[in-house]
C-alpha cells in the first residue's frame, strides 16, 4: 500500500505539468480585402484577382496545418517520455520494494533462529539443573533412609513385577489374538487369490475356445500363453500339463499341418511361457520347441488376415 501511494504521488507531479501545457499559437487568417475595382474589372481581371486571393489563403491554410501538425507531433513525444519515465520509476520502485522485501525476510528468519536457539538454550540449562538438584536431593535422600527405602523398594518392585506379569500376560493373549487373525485372513486370502487364479484360468480356456470357433490361431496361442502363467500363478500343475498339451496339438494343427508361418512374436510368447513352466514338463516343453522351430521356419503365406497384431499388445 505504502509502495502504490509512492507511485501514485509521482505519477501526480509528472503529469501534473502537462495540463498546464501552451496551446497551439493562433494563427489568424488576414482576410484580404477586395478592391472596390474588382466590380468594376472586365472578366478576365476579375477570374486573376480570385486565383491569387485563394491561393494567398492556401498558403495560410498550409501554414497553419503545418504548426498544428508539429504541435501535435511535440505533445505525442512529451507523453511518450512522460510514460517512458513512469515505467522507469515504476520498475525502480518494484525491484527496490522487492529488495528490501527479501532483506526484511531474511532479518527475520535470522531473528526467529537467534531466539529459537536462546529459548531452546534456556531450557536445556533449567533441565539441566532441575536434573542435578533431583539428583543431589535423591543421594541425600538415599542415604540417610538408605534401609527404610530399600525395603519399599523392595515392595514397590514385587508389587511392580507383578503388574508387569499381569500386563505381559495380558498382552501376550491379545497378541495370540492378533495373531491367529492374522494368520486367518491371511489364509482367506490365500483362498480368495486361488480363486481368482484359477477364474483367470478357466477365462482364458473358454477365451481359447471362442479363439478355436473363429479359428485364429496366432491368438489361440497367446490365450494358451496366458493359460499357463495363470496355472503358474495359482499353482495349478495339472492346469499348466493339460495348457502344455492342447498348445502342442494347435501347433501341429493350424501351422504344421495348415503350413503356416509362425510369426517371430508368437515364438517369443511361447518361448516365454515355457520358460515360465519350470522344468517339471521337460518332454512336453521339448517337443513343444521342435514344432516352434520346424513352424517358425516355413514359407508358406499367412492365409488369415486377422492375427494378434490385430488384437493389440496382449499382456
Amino acid at each position: 500500500m505504502h509502495l502504490f501511494k509512492k507511485y501514485v504521488f509521482i505519477l501526480t507531479l509528472m503529469l501534473a505539468p502537462m495540463s498546464y501545457g501552451a496551446s497551439p499559437p493562433q494563427t489568424s487568417i488576414v482576410p484580404i480585402t477586395k478592391s472596390e475595382t474588382i466590380a468594376s474589372s472586365p472578366p478576365e481581371e476579375k477570374n486573376t484577382v480570385l486565383v491569387s486571393d485563394l491561393k494567398a489563403e492556401i498558403k495560410v491554410l498550409k501554414a497553419q496545418n503545418k504548426l498544428i501538425r508539429d504541435y501535435q507531433g511535440s505533445m505525442a513525444d512529451t507523453v511518450y517520455w512522460a510514460l517512458g519515465i513512469i515505467s522507469g520509476v515504476f520498475a525502480i520502485l518494484m525491484s527496490y520494494s522487492i529488495f528490501t522485501n527479501f532483506k526484511f525476510y531474511e532479518q527475520d528468519k535470522a531473528r526467529l533462529k537467534s531466539e529459537l536457539d536462546n529459548v531452546i538454550n534456556t531450557f536445556k540449562s533449567e533441565l539441566l539443573v532441575k536434573f542435578e538438584q533431583d539428583k543431589s536431593d535423591l543421594e541425600k535422600s538415599f542415604d540417610s533412609r538408605n534401609e527404610a527405602n530399600m525395603r519399599i523398594v523392595l515392595d514397590q518392585g514385587s508389587e511392580s513385577r507383578a503388574r508387569v506379569d499381569a500386563v505381559r500376560t495380558e498382552l501376550q493373549s491379545k497378541l495370540d489374538d492378533v495373531v491367529k487373525k492374522l494368520e486367518l485372513h491371511e489364509a482367506k486370502f490365500s483362498i480368495m487369490t486361488k480363486s481368482n487364479h484359477q477364474a483367470e484360468y478357466e477365462m482364458r480356456t473358454v477365451e481359447e475356445m471362442v479363439w478355436e470357433i473363429k479359428n485364429v490361431p496366432d491368438c489361440i496361442i497367446l490365450t494358451q500363453c496366458q493359460g499357463i502363467r495363470a496355472s503358474k500363478d495359482g499353482s495349478f500343475d495339472y492346469a499348466t500339463n493339460t495348457v502344455l498339451k492342447r498348445m502342442k496339438e494347435t501347433l501341429q494343427k493350424h501351422y504344421i499341418d495348415k503350413k503356416r508361418l509362425l510369426k517371430p512374436n508368437i515364438v517369443k510368447r511361447i518361448e516365454d511361457s515355457l520358460l515360465l513352466a519350470g522344468d517339471n514338463y521337460t518332454q512336453a516343453i521339448q517337443e513343444i520347441r521342435q514344432i516352434v522351430d520346424l513352424a517358425s521356419t516355413l514359407e508358406a503365406p499367412n492365409p488369415h488376415p486377422l492375427g494378434a497384431a490385430d488384437l493389440g499388445d496382449l499382456p
